[in-house]
């Protein structure tokens, strides 16, 4: 077929415009290489979507009609016959390209487009109960953990299309439409909020107490306007925090610095001749701890191998002291307290110490690591103060104070403002009082006071020496008269 021929081979020349209208038309970016969807057929799990995806393709190319069956090929006319089977293989190269090579194989010797079509649909497409039931458990199990409020409602977004496109109802025009569309967005609206983090909690509120309630579009939108908040506060937070670490280490190299310097060189010890000090501080000399009341490095008491200017500032009795503790520190098990070692009574009187270590009460009960002081309060009576049980290395006490609970005070959320609650709190004589809303500073009286039962708990731990898996027993081994509880107050 020469240039300028019909594909019919009459000969003649074409000066027909072609019509980008005509669905047999293929427009020169129209190639078998090509893909019209980004992603591929799977399966099952994402026929739905992938249908979708290429039916809006398809129809944007304007060939749509080819897996539809609108689009048939003229038999009596070799023209448009051609054009056809044209149109057709790129079609087919369309859809055997948007999926995966498994799926691939079955459907490779199919020649029409609405075949590979009509095959597909058959063997994905499954609209029974079961899959209905599937998404809309799907719908309602979904909670954000961790995902940010965007990905978050793009995938509950998802499963409210894929949902509505299985239920498939048709569009009511009668007054009661509203009503039901009002219930939908509702419905939405709850399952959105009720997924969300913790975080989020006060933002809900807000929400629930809006009259009207927004649709979930502006729900979304205040949700996320909050996150961003929140990102944006926790990076002023690591910003600072990384601009004190960032002092720190630069002190700290300045100091070190400092200390490599190494000693004066314009200063000369008229003792010994060695640059960098003074005869006042010559290690070397008697008179080097002359004056101070302090050991000198002479002295029998001390070890050699000891640097002695490390207890410049320590008197002889004290420094004698610290090298006995050190000797004895392998039989700490044995030790007797020194003569002037005392705990003081809380009425001015003072209790000698008389053994530091371990204390046999008898056969089968030993305390380790304590202070024996026999004249310690009633130590010496035989009357019995508390009784307790030893539970995971920590002593118990059996009995404990009964505490009432009298007023709880909470703020206007849905989980304290309920009949449960209500009456809960008239059956035990409880007052339940409720926050101001839009009272912040409210809020704040709840966060100081939080803050200042976790630092009588990290103190508990810390003068008692205990581990952290005790976190819980010293909560509940306070009482200050009031107890925060999960946003809420028990007095």
């Amino acid at each position: 077929m020469t240039a300028g021929e019909t594909p019919g081979g009459s000969g003649t020349k074409s000066t027909e415009t072609p019509d980008v209208d005509d669905p047999l038309y293929i427009h020169p970016t129209d190639t078998v290489t090509g893909t019209i969807i980004t992603f591929k057929l799977l399966g099952t799990k994402n026929f739905r979507v992938w249908k979708s995806a290429m039916t809006r393709a398809l129809k944007a190319k304007n060939k749509l009609g080819f897996v539809d069956g609108t689009v048939k090929k003229v038999e009596n006319d070799p023209i448009k016959s051609l054009k056809w089977e044209r149109a057709n293989v790129v079609v087919c190269s369309w859809l055997l390209g948007s999926i995966s090579e498994t799926i691939y194989a079955g459907h490779a010797g199919s020649e029409k487009a609405i075949e590979i079509w009509n095959e597909l649909n058959e063997t994905y497409f499954k609209c029974d109960g079961s899959v209905i039931f599937n998404i809309h458990q799907r719908i309602n199990s979904l909670t954000q953990s961790g995902l940010s409020v965007s990905d978050y409602y793009n995938k509950l977004d998802s499963l409210w299309k894929e949902f509505d496109g299985l239920t498939n109802l048709t569009e009511c025009v009668c007054a009661a439409s509203t009503p039901l569309i009002n219930h939908s967005k509702l419905m939405k609206l709850m399952q959105f909020l009720s997924g969300l983090d913790d975080c989020y909690n006060q933002v809900k509120s807000h929400i629930l107490l809006t009259n009207p309630l927004p649709n979930v579009r502006n729900a979304f939108a205040i949700i996320s306007r909050e996150e961003s908040f929140q990102k944006n506060g926790s990076m002023s937070n690591t910003s600072n925090n990384s601009k004190s670490q960032t002092t720190i280490v630069f002190n700290s190299k300045l100091n070190d610095n400092k200390r490599n310097k190494g000693p004066n060189q314009g200063l000369q010890c008229k003792h010994c001749g060695i640059k960098g000090h003074t005869i006042e501080k010559c290690y070397n000399s008697e008179r080097s701890f002359s004056g101070n009341n302090v050991v000198s490095p002479n002295t029998d008491t001390c070890s050699s191998n000891v640097n002695v200017s490390d207890f410049r500032s320590l008197t002889q009795e004290q420094f004698t002291k610290l090298l006995q503790l050190i000797g004895d520190k392998q039989s700490m098990d044995e030790v007797t307290a020194s003569a002037n070692m005392a705990v003081d009574h809380p009425n001015g009187s003072t209790a000698k110490i008389q053994k530091i270590g371990n204390l046999n009460l008898s056969n089968k009960l030993t305390l380790f690591d304590v202070f024996v002081v026999p004249e310690f309060n009633d130590s010496q009576s035989t009357e019995t103060v508390e009784t307790g049980n030893e539970g995971g290395g920590l002593y118990y006490l059996n009995s404990t104070p009964s505490v009432k609970v009298k007023v709880v005070k909470s703020d206007n959320g849905t989980e304290f403002i309920n009949h449960k609650i209500k009456d809960l709190f008239n059956s035990k004589g409880i007052l339940h009082q409720t926050s101001c809303v839009y009272t912040p500073q409210q809020n704040g009286v709840v966060e100081r006071k939080h803050r200042h039962i976790l630092n009588i708990s990290r103190s508990l731990l810390f003068e008692s020496g205990l581990p952290i898996k005790f976190w819980g027993d010293a909560n509940s081994a306070k009482y200050t008269g009031h107890v925060f509880v999960y946003g809420y107050w028990v007095f």
